[in-house]
């Protein structure tokens, strides 16, 4: 996929949600609900990422009644700030 055609689609997540950093639920939903299959929307943000349109990380899913310990984990997605580079 080219970069302006990743960058549209990057685009169009974060705007339908009105944020600048997304759960894994959402990220995936989003792109479930228009056709894409799983292993589309993980080869899309692995090249969004590669791209250095979006940064990843992992956040702990912790039990309710014990926070300290970890149940599971989910990907959250955050847009990057565009740099204006100055000379």
């Amino acid at each position: 996929m080219r970069k302006k055609e990743l960058k549209k689609l990057i685009d169009e997540v974060f705007k339908f949600y009105g944020r600048r950093a997304l759960i894994e639920d959402d990220f995936y939903g989003y792109f479930l609900e228009r056709g894409f299959s799983r292993e589309e929307i993980e080869d899309l943000w692995m090249d969004a990422m590669a791209e250095d349109l979006i940064e990843v990380g992992v956040t702990p899913i912790l039990d309710p009644e014990n926070p300290y310990e970890i149940v599971g984990k989910k990907f959250v997605f955050e847009l990057k700030e565009e740099m204006v580079k100055i000379i």
